[in-house]
């Protein structure tokens, strides 16, 4: 008598059949960097997305399936820190190098207050800000304060105590406005070199309280670490 032998055929399991952490961990690995993306290095051009110090095998994740492009979008934008100088430049660039349902999935931004003369505004659009901050669940904040010298004394961005006055007052119309966009969940970072007068501002502007550190982008400006004086880095100022 003749047996038959039944096969049992296996389903391969695909990339859609892994877990949901799984994918996360997936796109993290290949889509979320250590420091912050300065958005004024992007280039975005229909679906290719440069700039972002990510390779382009990586970014070809975005491509692979609706499913799976529609996942790893959600971990490109709301898993990275973007970079944005607070001025009308730093806005521009939100708007022209985002859509609107990538702002949508923002959560994590890096503001840094450049060093401009008071003459250079500091107050944000709302209807840009409100919701982007609104989503958040991580800001870091870059602030400081410009120098001031004797007049004879002065460079480019030293500035009198006339002009100091009215660089605290926006700023601190700013850091309110900020605070009062946040959800209570977020978590907010300051990095301020621990200058007294911002220090002491960032205080009474953030009274639900904020973790002070120490970033990358401060170490640059503040001419810390990496970046002292007496790392070399600076000696091209010099001849």
């Amino acid at each position: 008598m003749e047996v038959k032998a039944s096969l049992t055929t296996k389903r391969l399991i695909g990339f859609l059949d892994l877990p949901p952490e799984i994918h996360h961990q997936i796109y993290q690995h290949c889509l979320v960097r250590k420091e912050p993306i300065d958005i004024r290095k992007m280039y975005i051009s229909g679906s290719t997305v440069s700039g972002l110090g990510i390779c382009t095998e990586e970014m070809s994740l975005l491509l692979v399936s609706r499913v799976v492009g529609f996942e790893a979008l959600g971990a490109l934008y709301g898993d990275n820190v973007f970079k944005v100088y607070l001025h009308s430049e730093g806005e521009s660039s939100l708007k022209m190098r985002f859509m609107e349902a990538n702002l949508r999935r923002m959560r994590k931004i890096q503001i840094v207050i450049p060093l401009l003369s008071a003459s250079h505004g500091l107050t944000p659009d709302p209807t840009l800000w409100s919701p982007l901050l609104a989503r958040l669940r991580k800001l870091s904040i870059v602030a400081q304060l410009p120098a001031q010298k004797p007049r004879r004394a002065r460079k480019y961005f030293d500035v009198s105590e006339q002009e100091m006055k009215m660089w605290m007052e926006r700023l601190e119309t700013t850091l309110r406005y900020i605070a009062g966009q946040l959800p209570s969940s977020c978590a907010v970072e300051v990095d301020d070199n621990d200058r007294e007068e911002t220090s002491t501002l960032i205080r009474e502007c953030l009274p639900s309280g904020y973790r002070k550190v120490q970033t990358l982008t401060g170490d640059l400006w503040f001419r810390r670490n990496d970046y002292s004086k007496k790392s070399g880095y600076w000696d091209w100022e010099h001849g």
